[in-house]
Formats: structure tokens, sequence, C-alpha cells
């Protein structure tokens, strides 16, 4: 290489490194002098000039994009949502920038780490699993075509997660005791052990979490060294398998180390992770990142993209300014809402509003159900169903929980059935297909066949995989005195309801269930107060007992409770739960008309069945829809 070709590459290469440190760099305590410091510049040109040398891609590695927080309290589920996406595009656009620059590029692989330490922080291995696939997914869908991933599962495949995690710090990382008298003296080291320590105390405190803060305080102290050294194991592992990497990382960095710290998003604090917060737009095109109670404290709006949560956005200053009592001019009473919320200490939830395109282009008419969920009418007898769009219905029913679509040309058979379900998702599939015709019959085996009532409960809680939403279908409706309504309780707002005596009984209390039936024989172990699964917010997951069933119920399930202290306490549960779950303010009895199509969320309701005459004309489909990717069903014992 001639000296002139040697002084474009150095140029080149010092140019690249300034890319890298001027876009967002995290700097931590001292050394580094000026918006770009030429120390740093120095340190990692290098490495750079001996890819550019070659002509290669300049690689760079970045551990992160771990697995979502368990705690509902900082984010909106277990998968990724547009703090993410704006992440990943961020990170995409630093490698565009490169190559303008350098144009055979760059490349980031982000090495995501949430199989290294997910069992520490209470976050299972198949929520790590669907974090890493939506990921994948979410770097399609955005075109981020300069990164991609690289997990443990890599390294190991086809291992048990346990058994990576020993292969990986066997002979790696140091021991607990090291890092421990590292602290002890001070440095480097103890801004990420104290940062570390608090992301776990804040991870940990979830609603199912019983003990005293000191104690999870002490915990969280000792788990962080485990963290730490895992987290090193990881870092040694991937500088075996790329050597000539450049190192980023999601922490703050000294001066001129190995690792060149990023900010992947606007924050206040330069700790704070897209996996630990919500995306929150602030207007004008600007986000941040915020804990999700602080979003919603601040009176933030909740978004939903492709079905899912997606981020929040802030009040505008002036509407802020009138929700907090501060607005200059009198404000006007509102209006009263038109069926009065019996619980007066939980506003209600604002609904959002229906696409009006949607109702103009369809002919459409919508009402509200009271106290949850939407209608849909069709003003054209003969619409079928099939011509509305699948996207903004599945948002509604995310939104209402229950989505009622009435009037519609019906589906001739079962096949219709099972074909315009296919639009929604994956069909749960059972032995006899997809979909189940719910009619009494005349000797039933099991009562989902018979004429009493059916204890509130969720679906798939005996299957490997729990649907997100049941498609009904009423391909004949009793008569209107005959009874067999489809009941529904909007768990959230029994919760967001209850005192603090009943929803602490309730958080201790943990349902083990068996039932045997044609299509299963199965237990399920499940808390009373869980986590929904893909945004966080606490729901109820319950088997009502079945002795009020009447001497109609057939093949009663075995049902034990753990959590309640003695006998006295065990029946308060049980009184307790069932006049919260059957309150007027959070029960929907939908009765049925022929030809209705109901969708509903079953990650957040609880249903049953009323009682109705025996041999009256009451015939029902069924359909599951298993969420996107399907929900491993954490209770399933056998």
């Amino acid at each position: 290489m001639n000296e002139l070709a040697t002084l474009d590459t150095e140029l080149a290469a010092i140019e690249v490194v300034r890319e890298v440190l001027v876009r967002q760099r995290r700097l931590r305590g001292g050394g580094c002098a000026g918006r770009v410091c030429l120390r740093c510049v120095r340190h990692h040109r290098g490495a750079v000039e001996t890819a550019m040398a070659h002509g290669r891609t300049i690689d760079f590695l970045l551990p992160a994009f771990p697995t979502k927080s368990p705690n509902p309290a900082k984010v909106l589920g277990p998968l990724p949502d547009l703090a993410e996406e704006r992440a990943l595009k961020f990170l995409d656009s630093l490698c565009a920038r490169v190559t303008e620059v350098y144009p055979p590029g760059a490349r980031i692989r982000i090495c995501s780490d949430g199989r290294v330490f997910n069992d520490l922080i209470g976050v299972s291995d198949d929520d790590v699993t669907g974090y890493a696939r939506a990921l994948n997914r979410m770097i399609d869908r955005i075109g981020a075509d300069h990164l991609d991933q690289f997990t443990l599962d890599d390294v190991y495949r086809g291992a048990d997660p346990a058994r990576m995690r020993a292969a990986l710090t066997t002979d790696r990382g140091p021991h607990e005791d090291e890092l421990r008298a590292e602290v002890r003296r001070g440095g480097d080291l103890v801004p990420m052990y104290r940062g570390i320590t608090r992301f776990l105390l804040e991870d940990l405190s979830t609603p199912q979490y019983t003990g005293s803060r000191a104690a999870l305080q002490s915990r969280s102290r000792a788990l962080a060294y485990s963290v730490i050294a895992r987290s090193r194991a990881w870092d040694e592992l991937l500088g075996e398998l790329f050597p000539d990497a450049l190192r980023l990382s999601i922490h703050p960095q000294p001066c001129s180390t190995r690792k060149i710290g990023v900010l992947l998003a606007d924050t206040p604090d330069v700790w704070l992770t897209p996996w630990h917060s919500v995306a929150v737009d602030t207007g004008g095109g600007h986000f941040t990142l915020m804990k999700r109670a602080e979003a919603e404290a601040a009176g933030a709006r909740l978004v939903t993209a492709h079905g899912r949560p997606s981020h929040f956005v802030l009040p505008p200053p002036e509407a802020a300014a009138t929700a907090t009592g501060t607005a200059a001019t009198p404000t006007p009473e509102p209006t009263p809402p038109s069926h009065p919320n019996p619980h007066p200490h939980r506003s209600r939830r604002p609904a959002m509003p229906v696409d009006h395109d949607l109702l103009g282009a369809h002919r459409l008419r919508s009402d509200a159900l009271s106290p949850f969920g939407l209608a849909l009418h069709a003003k054209d007898a003969d619409r079928p169903l099939t011509d509305l769009p699948v996207a903004p219905l599945r948002a509604l029913v995310h939104e209402h929980r229950l989505l009622l679509l009435r009037g519609f040309a019906g589906f001739a058979d079962a096949g219709g059935l099972a074909a315009y379900a296919e639009r929604w998702g994956e069909p749960a599939l059972w032995p006899f297909g997809t979909v189940l015709d719910l009619v009494q019959q005349r000797d039933p085996a099991d009562h989902i066949f018979g004429h009493s009532h059916m204890p509130m409960h969720w679906d798939g809680m005996y299957r490997e995989h729990i649907p997100e939403f049941q498609i009904f279908q009423c391909v004949h409706a009793p008569g209107s005195d005959e009874g067999g309504e489809t009941i529904f309780s909007d768990t959230v707002a029994v919760l967001a309801d209850a005192d603090p005596d009943s929803r602490a009984l309730w958080s201790r209390a943990t349902g083990t269930y068996h039932r045997e039936m044609e299509y299963y024989d199965s237990t399920t172990r499940s808390p009373v107060v869980t986590a929904h699964p893909v945004h966080g917010t606490p729901v109820i997951r319950y088997h009502e007992p079945t002795a009020a069933a009447g001497d109609a119920f057939v093949n009663h399930p075995d049902l034990e409770f753990s959590g309640p202290t003695d006998e006295a306490e065990l029946a308060e549960l049980h009184r307790s739960l069932r006049a919260a779950l059957y309150d007027p303010a959070h029960l929907y009895a939908h009765r049925w008309r022929t030809g209705d199509v109901l969708v509903t969320d079953n990650y957040t309701l609880l249903h049953g069945r009323n009682a109705f005459t025996s041999g009256a004309p009451r015939h029902l489909r069924r359909v599951q829809i298993l969420g996107t990717p399907p929900l491993s069903n954490p209770g399933l014992v056998r």
C-alpha cells in the first residue's frame, strides 16, 4: 500500500470512529475531552484500519437486547415494542453512516444475552425465546440490513438452557468472591454493580412478590454479582468467537477503553434501556424512554401497532396542565358517563375511538357494551364478515376486551368459520380439528356439552399453549327466556377495584387444577394474580369452584388452593373473588342471537356460562387463536 493510500485509510478510519463516537456516545466519569474525544479515536482506530486494509466489512459486537423486564410497572409485556424498534433503527442508521465513509460498510452483531442470566431475573426460557424470535422478525420488518442477532443458542445448538449456562461459565468469567473484592476496592465496577442491583430490585418487584423490600434488596445485591460474572463469561466467549470485532456496550464506559458506550435512545437516565422501559412520544417527532408506570402517571395514552401495545403518547402541554389543575381558565363540568361508575376510585378506561374509515367504508354502526366491550353492526344484512380487515378488529379486541360482530352474513358451515379464523392467527389444533361445536348432547361426558352453569375459567389452562383470542359463532340461539348466556369478567377491572385486603389475599393464593376428559388429562398450577403475557398488567387466572354449578354439572375438576392460612381465609378467598368477578361493574353476560360472532381476549378475561333450559336449541361454534408467538402454558404440570 503506498503512502497516499495509507493516509486515505487512516483518515477514513478516523472518520468512522468519529461517526460512532459522535452518535450518542455514552461517557462515564472524567477523562474524555470534547464532543469527540481524540484519545478514544486513537484507541479504536487501529481495529478499523485493519478491517479497511483487507477491504472487509467493519464488524461491531453489541451485547444487548436480552429480554423484557418481568415487572409490568416498567414495560408493556415480554415482546419487543417501539422502544426496541427505534433502537434498532438507530443502530442500523449508524452502520449506514459508516458506509458513506467506507463503502464496504459495517455490521452490528447484536449478541442477545437474555439466555445468559434470565433465570436470575425471573424470566422463563420460553419468554427469552419469544423475545429473540420477535426481535429477528422486527429486524426483517424494518429492513435493518446492517444488523443481525447472535444468542447462546447459536453456540450450544439443541442443548438445554441450563446446560448452556453451565457450559458458558465453565472456565470463563470471574468467581463472585473476586467481584466482591473488586467492588470493595472501588473503581469502574462500582457504578455497574449499583446499576444492576437497582435493575434487579425493580425487575423482581413484581405483583407476585410478597416479601419485604429489605429482603429483596439483599437478594438483588447477591444476584448482581452473578449477573456480572455471567456477563463477563459471555464477554470472554464473544472475544473467542469474534476476535477482530470492535466492541460496543450499552453501559457507560471510561475514556479510551476497549469498548465504546452507545446510548440507544434519548433518556434522562443513562442506565435506562428499551427492555426496561417504554417509548414515549413527547411531541414534535421526539421520543424518550420512561418506565411504564411513570408514563401512565403522566397521563400518556397507550398506542397499539401490529396488533400489540407499542408505545405511549404524552398529552399536549395544555391538556396536561388541565389534567393537573394548573390551567389558567376554568373547564366546564364533564358530562356524566352513560353508565354510572359503581367504583368511583377507578377512573373508566378511555376507549379508543373506532376508526371512522372502517365504519364508513364498510357501512358499520358501533355501540359500546356495558360494562366493557364493543359491538359493530352491519347496516347491510348481506355483508360478509370477510369484507372487514382483521387488523383494526384485532386492535379493537385488545382495547375493549370483547368485540361483537352482529348482522353480517353468516358462515355456511364450520369450514367457513375455520377459514375466517385463520385470518386472525394460528388456530389451536385439537383432535377434532379447530372448530368445536358447543351443543347439548343427550348423555354428555363433560359439562361443556351439558346445560348446567359453567364456572369462570380461562381457555387453554390444561393445554400446552394458551390461546390469545376466542372466536364464537352462534349457529342457533336459545329463546330469550331459556338462558345460556356466555359470561365474561374483566379481571383487570376486578383488580383495579379491589380493596387492599382482598387483593393481598388473592395475590398470596395459587390454584392447582386437574381435569380429565376426552381430549386431555392434565394438571396446571397458577397464581391467582399473575401478569398479562403481552403488556404485563396484573390479571386473574382462576377456576371457580364447581360446587355451586348444581347437580347437572358433569365431570368436576379437582381444585386445590394454597396461600390462605386456614379454612376461614380459604372461604373468604372464594367468596371475595366470586363477588368481584360477578359484580355488574365487571361482568358482561352475552345473550346470543343467531348469526352473532364474538371475539374475546382470553389473556385478560375469565368466562363461563349461565345454565340454560335442557333441550333448548343453543348451538355455538368456537375457535381458539394462538398468540404470536404462541404462549406456552407456564403452569402446565403434565
